[in-house]
């Protein structure tokens, strides 16, 4: 405070050079405060894009996310070609900041506007078009999920990120704060335990050989028990952290000299991170964050199995399934519900990381859930785990919620959810499955979209083996090609708007309705958990390419890759269901209707000779669907 009042009294004495100057150097070592107290200022004095570009940086680096917004918007009203990125920007903070609806319009204003790109940005913008329609009906749909911010026993007006809790009677936590008067401008994230005897708290900073000097400690993981650690120890790097794993053994009352994990882990030139130590019916893992060479994105999650001897193998990345192109990171894995929870940028997201979960064999996992809100935020919410007796969980957010005595958005403190016990009352139970069906049938219709003949091209069959997921992947492999074919011929502003009439199919039809039916189906496997009988009804439709006895085949093709992939999900959770095998007696009932040609809207080309038109047109593709046009529930 005293170093901005000393600023105030001398800035009338600085030339506008001199703020701007003062700004980049600010910005260039980290201090993003200091670069929007100087850019702040410089901009009273002269306002232009180049000072509001400037100013609008600095700010969300500082995570001044209303400071921001105003200047991206400013600079993109007036600048958008100089500063390209403005619009993407403006939605990124729009999104930090909750408002999903502008968020939606800046980032399809971007990606429209550079639909020819390739790039990052691009596929981030188009990605939360989608992203920020879902968020916004997460925040309509909260989950009854009780939490509370623990309180300044272990939170401060710093940053506490992993708790490991142990019982009543020990936690292990990381945070970032001065330990000293002497290191308070230059500290470092440290381990600690905290311990009670005889009601009286002990708060112990673990010894050197974990609390490495001049090393952030920010994450860890025990394995059996308390007696064994690995954990990440982090240099800081401009833009970043660079991380290694180790590992240390607790013996005559200190920890050993610790010993850095195999190159098989810790690899030279990445990042290694978030280690977690996961113990599963087929065997026992390490599961880390990482940015090697071989991942999708920025930090991806990675597995590396564990022999009989500790020896790590080969790590393997999650895949497209968990990954993506921004970061992944803090894995915690359940074994008693076998379910990985972890933070991401990407899928169904609110804004910052969110946490999901997914369930599984660890090899084979599938389609995040979004914990759903407010436990996910606009902020930044990461490291969730379990507590070993089961009676909470934790975790980890910079949200500014009824904060202590800190910094807006700046720091993050810990929140701890109470695990539900089980209840005798199944009043509860029957007001979730209410709400489940209701939120079911609000997914109702369906639409799932297919390439020209697909499944199984040029063939009279009427089923197939192929998974619906699969053949939505290869059509969505196709956009370069219906973009190439629709916009053939076409120049400036036609072609651009022929670019994005098939991306706006792909992203409002394709790509949301798939999102749907992989709601749809977790909601239904609640349900049938529930008891619940479950019956839908799948119509399927066809182009006008073919005779009509032909696409009636085609169509009973696509409706049974949905069948398909209901009888492939989760390693074939509704078999049971659907074949009448289930424990509870209770069944999936799935009724398929296949029309051809006569359901086609009017005017849709049949044309085999102008394939632009009756393959590759908008009109065209939304003709060759299936669609979950029914479902009900009896119990």
């Amino acid at each position: 405070m005293l170093f901005f009042i000393f600023l105030c009294n001398v800035i009338s004495a600085q030339s506008i050079r001199q703020l701007l100057h003062r700004g980049k150097k600010s910005f260039e070592t980290e201090n993003f405060e200091a670069a929007v107290f100087f850019y702040s200022r410089a901009i009273q004095m002269s306002e232009t894009p180049p000072v509001a570009w400037k100013l609008a940086e600095a700010a969300r680096m500082n995570r001044n996310y209303t400071i921001a917004e105003k200047w991206y918007h400013y600079v993109a009203e007036r600048e958008n070609k100089t500063y390209p990125l403005s619009n993407f920007w403006l939605g990124t903070v729009q999104k930090s900041m909750g408002s999903y609806q502008k968020a939606q319009l800046s980032f399809r204003k971007y990606f429209n506007a550079n639909i020819k790109t390739k790039d990052y940005y691009t596929q981030k913008a188009r990605h939360e078009v989608t992203s920020c329609e879902n968020a916004l009906f997460l925040t309509f749909d909260p989950v009854e999920t009780p939490f509370i911010r623990l309180d300044s026993t272990y939170n401060t007006p710093f940053s506490e990120f992993q708790i490991v809790d142990f019982g009543d009677t020990l936690k292990y936590i990381t945070a970032l704060k001065p330990e000293t008067i002497e290191d308070s401008l230059n500290y470092f994230s440290k381990l600690k335990s905290y311990s009670f005897k005889d009601s009286l708290l002990n708060v112990n900073l673990l010894d050197t050989n974990i609390n490495i000097p001049n090393k952030n400690i920010s994450s860890y993981t025990f394995i059996n028990g308390n007696k064994k650690v690995i954990f990440a120890a982090c240099d800081r790097k401009p833009g970043k952290f660079k991380c290694q794993l180790y590992q240390s053994e607790y013996n005559s009352n200190q920890w050993s000299q610790p010993l850095l994990l195999s190159n098989i882990i810790n690899v030279d030139g990445a990042s290694t991170t978030n280690p977690c130590f996961a113990k599963t019916s087929i065997g026992n893992y390490l599961l880390f964050a990482s940015d090697r060479d071989g991942g999708i994105g920025k930090l991806d999650l990675w597995y590396s199995k564990i022999d009989s001897v500790g020896s790590y193998g080969e790590p393997v990345n999650f895949g497209k399934n968990i990954n993506s192109i921004d970061d992944e990171c803090t894995p915690f894995y359940d074994d008693k519900t076998q379910t990985m929870y972890f933070a991401s940028e990407w899928f169904d997201n609110l804004g910052g990381t969110d946490i999901f979960s997914v369930q599984g064999n660890l090899e084979q996992m599938k389609y995040p859930q979004n914990l759903g809100f407010p436990i996910n935020t606009s902020s930044y919410d990461v490291f969730y785990n379990i507590s070993c007796d089961r009676s909470n969980a934790y975790f980890s957010s910079n949200r500014t919620l009824d904060r202590i005595n800190s910094t807006a958005s700046c720091c993050n403190d810990l929140f701890q959810i109470e695990l539900p016990k089980p209840k005798k009352d199944s009043v509860p139970e029957i007001k979730l499955e209410t709400k489940l069906i209701q939120k079911t049938k609000e997914l109702i219709p369906i639409s799932l979209y297919f390439h020209n003949d697909e499944p199984n091209p040029r063939t009279w069959d009427t089923t197939t083996t192929l998974n619906y997921a699969t053949t939505a992947d290869n059509y969505l492999a196709l956009r370069n090609d219906y973009q190439s074919m629709w916009s053939q011929n076409l120049i400036d502003e036609a072609k651009d708007k022929a670019l994005v009439e098939i991306e706006s199919f792909f992203i409002d039809s394709v790509e949301k309705n798939f999102a749907k039916l992989v709601k749809f189906t977790q909601l239904m496997e609640q349900l049938l958990d529930a008891g619940q009988n479950i019956e839908i009804t799948i119509k399927g439709y066809a182009s006008p390419l073919n005779s009509n006895a032909y696409n009636i085949n085609l169509s009973k093709r696509r409706t049974q890759s949905l069948v398909n992939f209901f009888n492939e999900y989760k390693n074939g959770v509704f078999i049971p269901y659907i074949n009448g095998t289930s424990s509870r007696a209770n069944a999936l009932i799935i009724k398929k209707e296949a029309f051809g040609e006569e359901m086609v809207i009017k005017g849709v080309s049949d044309n085999l000779n102008d394939v632009r038109n009756s393959v590759y047109s908008p009109s065209a593709a939304c003709e060759r669907k299936i669609a979950v046009i029914a479902v009900s529930f009896s119990k």
